[in-house]
């Protein structure tokens, strides 16, 4: 039943958008030629750069909040390093650093691992990372200078303690908002 319903290349048989074929199996994205649904295959094709891109923002926004934190915390000298280490790696160009890695890497196992997708979700989560700290870094910056963290100081709670249970729940909301914007731009490059 399922072979008499494909198409066989003839447009009059092909299924078109939103539409149902002969045994009433609904098709949103129509068929291909030789009978495949497409929607199948966009799937398919997805969970490759979905899963890079989902793992390298992952990565990036730990360590932009685990920075931002940091840099909210302590100020001074280590948000000048911070903002100097995010300018540096925000001047380097992405593709051509991706095509470096994946060239330096060829033959390894690190390479030869699930075709390079944990070394390619890898290095666009360094590189990625500044991006979103500066979009969170102010936010924290604003939450460092709340009276409670103050007084998480004053009474000799750790500075990592007071970063997690103090600092990190009002800027985790704005993380989410900007990884998932720049997701696309991952996925771009993964596609590259």
């Amino acid at each position: 039943a399922n072979l008499a319903s494909q198409s066989r290349g003839d447009p009059a048989e092909t299924v078109w958008l939103w539409s149902s074929d002969d045994f009433g199996r609904f098709h949103p994205l129509g068929t291909t030629a030789g009978g495949e649904d497409l929607a199948t295959h966009l799937v398919h094709g997805a969970r490759v750069s979905l899963s890079v891109g989902i793992a390298a923002m992952l990565g990036a926004g730990l360590l932009a909040l685990a920075f931002a934190l940091v840099s909210a915390y302590y100020r001074g000298v280590a948000d000048l390093l911070l903002v100097l280490v995010g300018d540096t790696v925000q001047s380097i160009p992405l593709l051509l650093l991706l095509l470096l890695v994946l060239a330096v890497f060829r033959g390894t196992p690190v390479y030869e691992f699930y075709d390079a997708l944990p070394l390619l979700s890898g290095v666009l989560a360094l590189a990625q990372w500044p991006f979103l700290w500066r979009a969170v870094r102010a936010p924290a910056l604003q939450v460092g200078e709340a009276d409670w963290v103050d007084a998480a100081r004053a009474f000799g709670q750790r500075p990592r303690r007071t970063m997690r249970r103090h600092m990190a729940p009002h800027v985790v909301g704005y993380l989410f908002v900007y990884a998932s914007l720049s997701l696309g731009g991952v996925i771009l490059a993964v596609a590259a």
